[in-house]
C-alpha cells in the first residue's frame, strides 16, 4: 500500500515539475474504480482512490478534467497526462 502511495506522489511530482517547465498540461483523470473507500493518512479521511488523486492535484493547484464514465474518452491526444483510477480489489 505504501508502496502504491509513494508511486502516485511521485509522479504527481514529475508532472508537477514538468507543469512549471513547459507551462500548463493538460490533465484527464478518468474515475473508473469501484468506489470502495479507504483510509487516507494523508488526509485523514476515508476516501475513494479517484477522490484521493483529485484531492492532491487540488493541493497542488493544478487543473484537470474529470472523466467518469465506464468507457474511455473516444480521444485523449488532447492530454498530455491520463491518470486512471481503477480502484482497489480483492478475492476475499
Amino acid at each position: 500500500m505504501e508502496l502504491k502511495r509513494t508511486a502516485f506522489y511521485l509522479i504527481t511530482a514529475l508532472v508537477v515539475l514538468f507543469a512549471t517547465e513547459a507551462g500548463a498540461i493538460d490533465i484527464l483523470v478518468w474515475d473508473r474504480d469501484n468506489n470502495v473507500e479507504i483510509r487516507d493518512w494523508v488526509f485523514g479521511e476515508d476516501l475513494t482512490p479517484a477522490e484521493t488523486m483529485t484531492r492532491t492535484l487540488d493541493e497542488l493547484d493544478l487543473e484537470y478534467t474529470l472523466h467518469r464514465s465506464r468507457d474511455l474518452p473516444d480521444d485523449v491526444n488532447d492530454y498530455d497526462l491520463v491518470i486512471i483510477s481503477l480502484g482497489f480489489f480483492s478475492d476475499c
